[in-house]
C-alpha cells in the first residue's frame, strides 16, 4: 500500500474556490467511474516558497522519482489561464485571473465524507476547533476565497489506470484575513503574504 507523505504549511497561502463544508461527487480522470462524494481545497502557492518547494520534494518522494509528465496537484498560472480560456471564459475574467495567479502556483487536494477535515479559526483571540455545527455555522464567512490559511495535507501516489500523486487535505486554519478574490480588478488579494520561511514535516493531522 502506498505511503501517506504528510506536510503542514509554515506560510500562509491564500485559499482559492475550495468546497469546505460540503461534498460534492466527481467522474474519475482515471477510467472515468464515478467517485465518492468529497471535499475540496485550492491553495495558490508563493512560486518561491518554501512550503511549495517541500510540497514538490515530498510528491517526489510520494512517486518515488522524477514526476516531469506525471499527474499531481500543482498547476501553473498559465496551465489554470489556459483552461480557462479553453472552457470560452470572457476577455475581462481572463486578465482578472492573470493578476490574480501572478507568481502563484495551484495546490488542490481533497478529503472524502469518511474523513472530513478538522476546520479551524480565531475565535475572541484563541485558535478554536470548528468541532459543532453551531462553531461551523458561525464561522462559515471566514473561509471565503481570498482569505490566508494554513493547513496540513497528505500526499499519495496511485496506480490504477495509470500513474500520479494525489493530494489530500487534513485540516485547514483560517487567519480570517485577505482580500477576497471575485470581482476584483487588481491583485491586492495577496496582500499580507509571509515571507517564505522553511518548511518542516508533520506527523499526524493538525490539532489548532
Amino acid at each position: 500500500m502506498a505511503e501517506y507523505f504528510n506536510y503542514r504549511l509554515t506560510e500562509d497561502a491564500v485559499l482559492y474556490f475550495s468546497n469546505l463544508f460540503e461534498t460534492s461527487r466527481y467522474v474519475s480522470d482515471k477510467g472515468g467511474k464515478p467517485g465518492d462524494p468529497r471535499y475540496n481545497l485550492k491553495l495558490l502557492l508563493s512560486e518561491n516558497s518554501a512550503d511549495l518547494e517541500a510540497l514538490v520534494a515530498l510528491t517526489v518522494d510520494a512517486h518515488g522519482g522524477d514526476i516531469k509528465g506525471v499527474k499531481s496537484p500543482f498547476k501553473s498560472a498559465g496551465t489554470l489561464i489556459k483552461e480557462a480560456v479553453e472552457k470560452g471564459k470572457d476577455a475581462a475574467t481572463i486578465e482578472k485571473m492573470r493578476k490574480t495567479l501572478a507568481g502563484k502556483v495551484q495546490f488542490s487536494a481533497h478529503a472524502t465524507a469518511a474523513r472530513p477535515p478538522m476546520l479551524g479559526c480565531w475565535v475572541n483571540g484563541k485558535a478554536t476547533n470548528l468541532t459543532t455545527p453551531d462553531l461551523v455555522a458561525a464561522a462559515k464567512d471566514k473561509f471565503y476565497t481570498g482569505v490566508l490559511v494554513r493547513a496540513e495535507v497528505s500526499l499519495k501516489a496511485y496506480s490504477e489506470f495509470d500513474s500520479g500523486v494525489t493530494g489530500y487535505f487534513n485540516s485547514v486554519f483560517s487567519q480570517g484575513r485577505g482580500d477576497r478574490i471575485g470581482g476584483q480588478n487588481d491583485a491586492t488579494a495577496f496582500a499580507g503574504l509571509v515571507p517564505p520561511s522553511r518548511g518542516h514535516v508533520s506527523g499526524s493531522n493538525a490539532d489548532f
